[in-house]
């Protein structure tokens, strides 16, 4: 019977979360395939605040040279930054702003923004 207990205590031991390959409170990587990515101009219709208490995701939506409406969502991993290289946070990017957009299509075909770039200077 100790053998049993023993054997099942040192199974429970070496599976437990405390001694797992990966360090607590690691951040994971996200890793994008550029090679995909296409590049887009256009002016701002609206940016959508994400909120995970509501489960909203953020996005930017532009209307292009064209006149299309597009919807982009906005990652973490997304990159926003002002004409001069600095980066910003999405709550400075307004409507009308000019932006450039580097985007990928996920597996699911939406479209997801891997960098934007506001063609003005963002006042803090």
């Amino acid at each position: 019977m100790r053998a049993i207990f023993l054997v099942l205590f040192i199974v429970l031991f070496i599976n437990s979360p405390c001694f797992s390959q990966e360090e607590v409170g690691q951040a994971s990587r996200v890793i994008i395939d550029t090679s995909q990515a296409k590049p887009i101009i256009g002016t701002v219709e609206s940016v959508i605040i994400g909120d995970s208490v509501e489960g909203t995701p953020s996005a930017i939506v532009i209307t292009d040279d064209y006149g299309r409406k597009l919807y982009f969502g906005v990652k973490s991993y997304t990159v926003l930054t002002d004409e001069n290289g600095k980066v910003i946070k999405l709550d400075k990017i307004e409507s009308g702003d000019e932006v450039s957009i580097i985007y990928v299509k996920n597996k699911r075909g939406f479209l997801e923004a891997v960098s934007i770039t506001t063609s003005t200077s963002v006042q803090e």
